[in-house]
């Protein structure tokens, strides 16, 4: 065997072997940044049901025995109301008021942590219903529309995407200032989307998802996308400072039921 052709085989050689030697590495890379995607993912999955878990307990306890200090409380006063001169009686009437308010408040607060309001009526009663009681405050006028026919969805995904809803309202009512409140469903055999939009003050939005407002600085966008992504959903936001903001989450759909409303 000649020089150059050893030389020629041990060069051929030695790039056989970076090559291979580089095709492991990328590959051992992609599988390192799989595994921590998926790791990342069953971590926020673990996250959001333990916060689901903890948002059912809440509910428990506000209707067990929050409420039942509330009722207590209001058949103690309605109890000593006969004993009382004219003037007591009319601020016992005023503090019953105010209990009946709170536990109305509290029923509320407890029905929209438990997850059976979804899984008994499905997410598009359960958004209408929470949009009715906000009507009732007469703060809002409230749009809401359904395009296409809405289908049930997995029990796990309703739940999100009301969560979703949930926070997207809270901000609203805590922070945006806003006059008209609209939430559109758009529905379709292959996706599904949802829409919040408001005209109220918009804000900044930074990078990591964090919004600031009047100089001060609120969470909540950071949750919704993470939500979203749980169910392989596009999240998107749009806002200006004085012109509003719209949210829209869309997802696939599959092994859905069809109904009418």
């Amino acid at each position: 065997m000649s020089e150059k052709l050893y030389m020629l085989i041990t060069f051929t050689g030695v790039v056989f072997l970076i090559l291979c030697l580089t095709v492991f590495v990328y590959t051992m890379i992609i599988l390192y940044r799989r595994r921590q995607a998926e790791f990342e993912k069953e971590e926020l999955r673990i996250r959001m049901e333990v916060q689901e878990r903890t948002a059912e307990q809440i509910s428990q306890e506000l209707h067990d025995n929050v409420g039942h200090e509330i009722t207590l409380a209001r058949l103690q006063l309605k109890t000593l109301e006969p004993l009382l001169d004219q003037q007591a009686a009319v601020i016992a009437g005023q503090i019953a008021v105010s209990l009946t308010k709170t536990f109305d408040s509290i029923r509320d607060l407890s029905k929209s942590l438990s997850e059976g309001v979804i899984n008994t009526d499905g997410l598009n009663v359960a958004i209408r219903n929470q949009l009715d009681r906000l009507k009732t405050s007469r703060k809002y006028e409230i749009r809401y529309d359904v395009y296409g026919t809405y289908h049930y969805m997995d029990e796990k995904t309703e739940i999100i995407l009301y969560r979703i809803f949930q926070e997207a309202i809270n901000n609203i009512v805590r922070h945006a200032q806003a006059r008209v409140i609209t939430v559109i469903l758009e529905c379709s055999p292959r996706s599904f989307a949802l829409n919040i939009a408001d005209d109220g003050d918009g804000f900044i939005l930074t990078p990591k998802d964090t919004v600031q407002h009047s100089g001060k600085m609120f969470g909540g966008l950071a949750t919704m996308r993470e939500r979203a992504s749980l169910i392989k959903g596009e999240f998107e936001i749009e806002t200006q400072t004085g012109k509003g903001t719209k949210i829209k989450v869309t997802i696939p759909l599959s092994n859905t039921v069809g109904y009418d409303n």
